[in-house]
């Protein structure tokens, strides 16, 4: 028996206990090794898609994407947040999250962090662009 079908029945096992794919790195309960098997096939994915070397046949793909496999897992944990923080907006009428939501808070720090960040790097090369001429 193949191993990868092996480890595919362990996340559909996953799944359904769970309802959804997102096997946290830390994952050891039953079966230690499938957070590593998930973190493997983002990257064999990311092989194909980049058209390198990959194990990840076009089969296996599939039944990846049947089950609602996320091929990026930070893309993912972007968009629940900005959903939870769009619920927060529609029910408090602003975005001002307290920190005893602590997720939620750290997010939204991290987001005005990286958006002001952005800001100094936007001025920073117009800046430079202005003293060019």
């Amino acid at each position: 028996i193949d191993q990868w079908y092996i480890q595919y029945q362990e996340l559909v096992a996953y799944k359904k206990k769970h309802g959804h794919c997102n096997v946290p790195f830390r994952y050891n309960n039953e079966n230690p090794f499938l957070a590593a098997w998930v973190k493997r096939q983002r990257f064999q994915y990311k092989c194909k898609i980049r058209g390198k070397r990959s194990h990840l046949t076009d089969e296996r793909e599939r039944l990846l994407e049947e089950l609602g496999f996320v091929w990026d897992s930070h893309v993912a944990a972007w968009e629940e947040n900005f959903s939870l923080m769009a619920e927060f907006y529609q029910q408090h009428g602003h975005c001002c999250v307290p920190i005893k939501q602590k997720e939620l808070s750290d997010w939204a720090k991290r987001q005005r962090r990286l958006y002001r960040q952005s800001l100094r790097q936007a001025e920073s090369s117009n800046t430079k662009s202005n003293n060019t001429r």
